[in-house]
């Protein structure tokens, strides 16, 4: 996938985060994807939980987790929510859903932060 222009980034991120809501609820609904995957996720995170679905990415308690298959089901622990490289490093990876994982991302800053 070809590098997302700084300029590109920075309004997707803007407009993501407008999107979002002050509070965030939290609901606990999968759909399949979350169903497929937590067989995988629960085998190096026994205790997963899921907190809040978009799309191909989740908050879960153990941080925000790629559901795809493809991803190895890649984590951004909820310890490393404050580093900044993230959105940057993701959009950089071919089977990122760039809108989903930003939306999951700031969700979970904003959920981790309360």
């Amino acid at each position: 996938m070809p590098r997302l222009p700084e300029s590109e980034l920075n309004a997707l991120i803007e407009d993501i985060q407008n999107q979002l809501p002050a509070q965030i609820e939290i609901d606990g609904k999968g759909d399949k994807l979350w169903g497929q995957a937590k067989d995988a996720l629960t085998y190096d995170f026994p205790q997963i939980e899921l907190l809040k679905q978009f799309g191909t990415w989740a908050v879960t308690n153990v941080g925000v987790i790629c559901l795809t298959q493809q991803s190895g089901h890649y984590c951004v622990r909820k310890e490393n929510l404050g580093m900044i490289i993230w959105p940057r490093q993701l959009s950089e990876k071919s089977w990122c859903n760039l809108e989903d994982f930003l939306r999951a991302f700031y969700a979970a800053r904003q959920i981790f932060s309360e």
